[in-house]
């Protein structure tokens, strides 16, 4: 009896964070991504393109933290990623009522490029799209949609978040090469999804997008981290972190995290500390994978971070592949600085638990 009360207040506290969270997008300025002035070994631009997309990997991936017109707020993933043929996935959960979950993962499609006849970021299929919506302009603004069996949505947003470079560069050593990676923390959206029939529009005003491009080489497993901290007194604008745990027998295991606390300003700080609750492990009843859903983080700076999962199967997969990609409520201290709350995705490979064990 004493578990079940206890997972009675924790499953509270996770609503009570869910419903205090807040999604407001950056609105600093208008073309940040485009004119970011740190020393960057790549053109944002450019990088949507095919031009320096050689690797063993090439991903373009948002999340999208959404305030419904139905006063629900929703989470939702959408990802394309190269290969042959190219495949792509999405879910849907909403976070106010998460027994609402849709998703789909696949490579049921004719279509091999990921990029349009003058080069521009634009993947088409007769069920889902990610692109560019000018084809003479691949960066400041983006389009997916899908219609693919239950998982139904339209959204567009605009890199209108000052960017967050991955390692500070946005490149990084891994696996005996190098891989790139940046980030569009909280763009302006816009758009609507359908759930069990009926369309929601998206509050634009309390609604962002992180948009992540990444390519070249990749870890060979790895826990990923999409953190937001909500505004406080001495950070009124709240942080963003992008957060690295690794594996890699080549290039040596990496933990890190990129923090961006304000529009161009940005910092490298080590995980000092990276653990995971194997209490809280949920097996997939769909692949058998295992995933993690209770995490500490600490890191050097004084930053340490409960983040926890609000349902358990958040799994996207199919027949022959899958991953996690979870939503998550956040607690702790920021530099030492208690009363920290926010919200975080979580990704997590299936090889993933055996990995780090």
């Amino acid at each position: 009896m004493c578990s079940t009360i206890l997972r009675a207040v924790a499953l509270g506290s996770l609503i009570a964070l869910v419903r205090a969270a807040t999604y407001l997008p950056d609105s600093s300025c208008a073309t940040c991504a485009g004119s970011n002035s740190l020393p960057v070994p790549f053109n944002l631009s450019a990088s949507q393109t095919d031009i320096l997309d050689e690797g063993t990997s090439n991903s373009f991936w948002i999340s999208s933290f959404l305030l419904g017109s139905d006063g629900h707020k929703y989470f939702v993933i959408s990802h394309a990623l190269d290969g042959s043929p190219a495949s792509y996935r999405a879910s849907i959960l909403d976070v106010t009522n998460p027994s609402i979950r849709v998703q789909f993962s696949t490579a049921d499609t004719a279509n091999t490029s990921l990029y349009s006849d003058t080069g521009v970021f634009s993947f088409i299929t007769s069920n889902f799209t990610f692109g560019a919506t000018n084809h003479a302009d691949g960066l400041s603004k983006m389009r997916t949609w899908s219609n693919y069996n239950s998982v139904q949505f339209d959204l567009t947003f605009e890199t209108s978040s000052p960017v967050l470079l991955n390692g500070g560069t946005g490149s990084f050593e891994v696996t005996g090469g190098v891989g790139y990676e940046w980030s569009m923390p909280a763009g302006k959206t816009t758009g609507s999804l359908t759930i069990d029939g009926t369309t929601i529009t998206v509050d634009t005003a309390q609604s962002q997008t992180w948009y992540d491009r990444q390519w070249g080489n990749i870890p060979q497993s790895w826990y990923w981290f999409e953190v937001h901290i909500e505004p406080m007194t001495d950070y009124p604008t709240g942080a963003v972190l992008s957060v690295w745990n690794w594996v890699d027998d080549i290039s040596g295991d990496k933990n890190f995290a990129t923090v961006r606390e304000a529009p161009g300003i940005q910092r490298v700080v080590p995980v000092k500390n990276f653990s995971r609750n194997l209490n809280s492990v949920w097996t997939s009843t769909h692949t058998g994978h295992k995933y993690v859903q209770d995490f500490e983080l600490l890191l050097e700076d004084g930053t340490s971070l409960s983040i926890s999962s609000i349902l358990e199967d958040q799994e996207l997969w199919n027949e022959s592949e899958s991953g996690f990609e979870g939503y998550m409520t956040v607690t702790g201290s920021y530099k030492g600085i208690p009363g920290v709350r926010g919200f975080a995705v979580s990704e997590q490979l299936p090889n993933a638990y055996s990995a780090f064990s």
